[in-house]
């Protein structure tokens, strides 16, 4: 059977290519409505299983959507819902209010079996303009509100609590408050320990053993940025040379023999957004503090055996209790480091310059094992000197606590070395006193003898039953102006 060509002409041709497209775009229609029909099927099924009632309105006030949860305390179903204004489902104009406002709001709501939720109203808007509120009902009554703050409650005590702990762990124990004292030196240590935590530079603390220098350390992290950062504490002197530079940077695996296989960070890494504390900087050797200063100047260190550096930010504090400025002149320390650290210096006062401090001291102490200490005590204990600081007047209270009896503690339950070297120290300011009274005696005799005899030198050296030569000694010793030659 033969197949004849059929010939259209232009025009219907176009026509026919028309038509096509027009099938295809209505199928493309009813394939994208499928799938959003199918969208909000899911949406709708979700929302009717949701634990809440929910409810939205357009701007005229009319119901749009209402699910099961919202729509069972109003006894209706929701074709009966819909489309209807909400006052005439639910009898309170709550809902048309955030219209008209247009700002959010949580407060009860009454049903018509006069059960009270909670609920949370929010408006719905397009291109700045209010198109509608949805409602959903949060909590059922003040118990349930009650019950939810209860539980608040209780979850910010353990936030609370493991903040803490997490502090106690990894971060600075101690903040300014923890600094006990009034005198006039320790209120300007903690001046400059306010000064130090709003900024960043490099902090020197400068102290004799036991003065507190660690304290002040924690305290200016815990001022600072770097507060939520960890603490790094790090002794110079309690590490051996040849594990510094290990243990400070940090190594690779198999960096050298007995290097751990996996590798590990150094004080400086740890201390990333945190504060490190090197303690007793004069001990570090003088190759280390080459290596310290470049990782002050450019905030980066190398592990031993790396390749890379590593890019690190971190707040730097060192404490010292010698003369730095004395070792560096002596070549025992770095200049270029001295200078470096020296940004910020706070110099802590030793106890014996500091004694209106004891009795706040003392009773801190008292406060801490709930004991008392008898006033003829605490007038020995600010008689001592005090050569440990604060750090031996605590080891003397424990051991005193340890001593007495009754939680009451006397002069007898003190350590035998306080009352000698307070007994020692009275002996010789009494000494001092006797050859003080008698210095001025011998003065006045002088003065007098040589008043009476209108300075004739050689009547008052009888006078006196001193030699003339000695006279003359004397008045040139102690520069009494009174005489003149005669």
């Amino acid at each position: 059977m033969d197949v004849q060509p059929v010939f259209c002409n232009k025009g219907d041709f176009k026509e026919a290519v028309i038509s096509l497209k027009r099938i295809d775009k209505s199928e493309q229609v009813k394939k994208q409505n499928k799938e959003l029909q199918y969208i909000i099927s899911i949406l709708d099924t979700a929302l009717d299983n949701a634990l809440q009632g929910i409810v939205i309105i357009d701007q005229h006030g009319m119901i749009k959507y209402a699910n099961d949860k919202f729509l069972m305390h109003w006894d209706v179903n929701k074709k009966q819902a819909l489309n209807k204004y909400i006052t005439t489902i639910t009898k309170e104009d709550s809902l048309i209010k955030i219209l008209e406002s247009g700002e959010a709001d949580f407060s009860p709501f009454i049903t018509s079996s006069g059960e009270e939720y909670f609920v949370s109203r929010l408006p719905i808007k397009k291109n700045g303009e209010i198109i509608g509120v949805v409602a959903i009902g949060l909590i059922k009554g003040r118990a349930g509100i009650e019950n939810l703050v209860q539980k608040l409650n209780l979850l910010e005590s353990k936030v609370n609590f493991y903040k803490k702990q997490l502090q106690i762990v990894s971060s600075s124990r101690y903040t300014l408050n923890n600094i006990i004292g009034k005198s006039r030196k320790i209120i300007e240590s903690k001046e400059m320990t306010v000064k130090a935590g709003k900024n960043n530079y490099t902090v020197l603390i400068v102290g004799e053993s036991g003065t507190g220098k660690e304290l002040f350390a924690h305290a200016i992290h815990h001022a600072s940025s770097y507060k939520y950062g960890d603490f790094v504490r790090v002794n110079c002197a309690a590490i051996p040379k040849d594990l510094l530079e290990a243990e400070l940077f940090g190594y690779t695996k198999g960096a050298f023999t007995g290097a751990s296989k996996q590798g590990k960070p150094g004080k400086f890494e740890l201390a990333h957004d945190g504060t490190i504390f090197l303690d007793e900087i004069e001990d570090m050797p003088l190759e280390m503090q080459s290596k310290l200063l470049r990782v002050i100047q450019e905030k980066e260190i190398e592990r031993i055996g790396a390749i890379k550096p590593i890019r690190l930010n971190f707040r730097l504090i060192a404490a010292t209790h010698e003369n730095l400025k004395e070792m560096m002149e002596e070549g025992k320390f770095r200049k270029d480091l001295f200078f470096r650290l020296n940004v910020l210096k706070i110099e802590l006062p030793p106890l014996r310059e500091i004694k209106e401090d004891i009795p706040i001291l003392i009773e801190s102490e008292q406060k801490r094992d709930s004991i008392k200490i008898t006033s003829p005590t605490v007038k020995l204990l600010k008689s001592y000197d005090y050569p440990g600081n604060i750090r031996e007047l605590k080891n003397i209270l424990d051991y005193a606590v340890s001593s007495c009896s009754d939680n009451v503690i006397k002069e007898r339950d003190l350590h035998s070395n306080i009352c000698n070297q307070v007994i020692n120290k009275q002996n010789i300011s009494l000494d001092y006193n006797l050859k003080k009274v008698s210095i001025e005696a011998e003065k006045n005799a002088i003065m007098n003898a040589l008043r009476s005899t209108e300075n004739n030198k050689t009547k008052a050296a009888k006078i006196l039953g001193i030699h003339r030569t000695i006279l003359y000694n004397k008045i040139k010793k102690y520069r009494l102006s009174i005489y003149r030659e005669a």
